[in-house]
């Protein structure tokens, strides 16, 4: 196998390529995706229909931030990558004490194995699972169609004597401390792909999945002023779907050093068309056709002196004085756009030029999610109502439960649990 590391990472970037599907089979371009799993948290931007990229991925530091002002606790990768951020705040993160005596939630995880106390498989150490069966917001019978059976009592006795005990709290009001301590953790991968980055999260539509996500997503929306909540059927298999629907891509880069006043429209041309070739030949040495394939130019700006540089779509097939222009002023404003600010008289200096190909991975790439609900998953056990606590301002509401096959497009006064895998 060649290239392993364009593997890093591929199943969280599959389930933001399947959101940014999903977004715009619903219309809309502007997404934050969350995707909560059992141990880790992970977000990523999907801007005008297409997830966000970053040239520099960093490994082995546990966790991922993706955020310029947060790196340098791993390894770094100069290879393009889907930008996700990733924190370790999942459904297995143990509940622990630091040294100042604040609950902590995360980064350490209990797994799948042992997992959570409440799987009765050996776990002693409370998670937020525990929590959230305590609270009332899984179904501790039928937990993945029946496949899994949580039992509450041990998650109520590992939460009382490891925490309740601790803080003098009741059970209800240390469970819901726990879920907003996580709900916190989880907002920062969204800060990094949104705020960090100049973009204004009320500005997006949050899609959440993964087998937490969902269940996390609307205190992070309420919290983030984010208005729109989409939730895609079958979520917790979300991911595999991008697999499915994700594009061919491929991408060269060459280095062009130096300030954009000293490059003739010409050499960059000459540059671009060598790095298209490139691209076609790898293509036909993977049995694809170059004509089928749409191919865009980029080149990596920054202003003269900075460390960091923004990448930059060329609008054209051809390069001249005016298309410079234009990519220039294109440079300035997601400047500013980033940072707030920008300084259109500072000389800019030319770093990288790419060359992106993406084709698609088959003739019928679009999958109707809808009809995933009914696919590889039992029916849920139908359930009533439920008690269920939303913090001291609500306290315990006896709350109904439903499916999501039993969803309509009928407004619906809350509070609502929805039970699907």
């Amino acid at each position: 196998m060649t290239h392993q590391l364009g593997c890093w990472n591929q199943a969280p970037a599959a389930g933001v390529i399947a959101a940014a599907q999903a977004a715009r089979n619903s219309g809309i371009e502007n997404v934050i995706t969350l995707d909560m799993g059992g141990t880790t948290a992970k977000t990523a931007l999907v801007e005008g229909g297409l997830p966000a990229k970053t040239t520099e991925y960093e490994v082995g530091a546990g966790i991922n931030l993706s955020s310029r002002l947060l790196q340098g606790a791993g390894y770094a990768v100069k290879l393009p990558f889907i930008d996700v951020s990733e924190i370790g705040a999942g459904g297995g993160s143990l509940i622990w004490f630091n040294k100042g005596g604040m609950v902590q939630v995360g980064p350490q995880s209990a797994g799948s194995d042992p997992g959570p106390v409440c799987y009765d498989n050996g776990g002693t150490q409370a998670t937020l699972t525990d929590a959230l069966v305590c609270l009332g917001y899984l179904n501790p019978g039928y937990l993945v169609g029946g496949a899994l059976t949580l039992h509450a009592e041990l998650a109520t006795e590992a939460i009382q004597n490891q925490v309740c005990a601790n803080l003098n709290l009741e059970l209800l009001e240390a469970c819901y401390g726990i879920f907003t301590i996580a709900t916190s953790n989880m907002m920062r991968a969204v800060k990094a792909v949104s705020t960090y980055r100049g973009r204004d999260p009320r500005d997006f539509s949050l899609l959440a999945f993964g087998g937490n996500g969902p269940l996390m997503a609307l205190e992070i929306a309420k919290e983030l002023q984010i208005s729109r909540l989409l939730i895609p059927a079958s979520p917790g298999v979300f991911s595999a779907l991008g697999l499915l629907v994700s594009e061919a891509e491929y991408e060269s880069i060459r280095t062009l050093f130096g300030l954009i006043t000293d490059f003739e429209p010409n050499i960059i041309e000459d540059a671009f068309k060598e790095l298209e070739d490139e691209v076609c030949a790898e293509l036909a040495s993977d049995g694809l056709d170059a004509t089928t394939m749409m191919i865009s130019r980029f080149a990596d700006f920054r202003y003269a002196g900075q460390a960091f540089e923004l990448t930059i779509p060329f609008t054209s097939d051809v390069v001249n004085d005016g298309v410079i222009a234009d990519t220039i002023d294109a440079f300035h404003q997601e400047h500013q756009h980033t940072y707030q600010h920008m300084s259109p008289e500072a000389p800019v200096e030319l770093v990288n030029i790419r060359v992106v190909s993406r084709s698609l991975a088959s003739n019928d790439k679009s999958v109707d999610t809808r009809q995933l609900q009914s696919v590889g998953t039992a029916p849920i056990k139908p359930v009533a109502d439920r008690s269920a606590y939303y913090g001291q301002r609500y306290g315990s509401i006896l709350t109904p439960v439903i499916t999501r096959k039993e969803l309509d497009v009928q407004s619906r006064k809350g509070p609502l649990i929805i039970e699907e895998y």
